[in-house]
């Protein structure tokens, strides 16, 4: 069901926009597929990328692109080769679990969004899991380490998370 519920988010998304003056974001997410010790496993991603932008350009096309929620900057990485290719702008974003903030590889932030600027990504960022004050600080590093080349987003969850439970999903720290 993939494919019909990609191709139906963006027609549907598609035809509201159209009430209005609104834009559409295809969006991607983590594959759960990703493993930086198995190298086959990245052209696994880039096909599972490749077929969900595919039938969101079919359905739409969207305005951009949004990827999300990636704890590997190596799958991030990925996320914005493949959604470059399509000829859209690129907004990519991390997740960040535990305490120091890193991605799985060991990337702060300040380095994740830095590859990802690099690799082209034309707003970078950190979503999900962690609260406002958490993301403040994460969100402060990017900027600096980007310096004003892309924007950059947050998107805390809306309750807050503590340095103790900095992950509003993880059970234990």
């Amino acid at each position: 069901k993939v494919d019909e519920i990609n191709r139906n988010a963006v027609r549907i998304a598609r035809e509201v926009a159209a009430e209005g003056d609104a834009l559409v974001a295809g969006n991607l997410s983590l594959t759960w597929a990703y493993d930086p010790a198995d190298p086959a496993t990245a052209d696994h991603v880039r096909a599972l990328f490749d077929r969900q932008l595919e039938d969101q350009l079919d359905a739409g096309p969207p305005d951009f692109w949004i990827g999300e929620t990636f704890s590997y900057l190596g799958e991030a990485l990925l996320f914005v080769e493949r959604a470059r290719a399509t000829g859209l702008p690129v907004m990519v974003t991390m997740s960040f679990e535990r305490i120091p903030f890193a991605s799985y590889e060991g990337d702060d932030p300040a380095a994740c969004a830095r590859r990802l600027a690099e690799a082209g990504a034309d707003v970078v960022g950190v979503n999900c899991l962690n609260g406002p004050e958490q993301q403040l600080g994460i969100a402060a590093a990017m900027v600096q380490a980007v310096g004003g080349t892309v924007p950059v987003a947050a998107q805390p969850v809306a309750y807050r998370t503590s340095d103790e439970q900095p992950d509003f999903t993880a059970s234990e720290h």
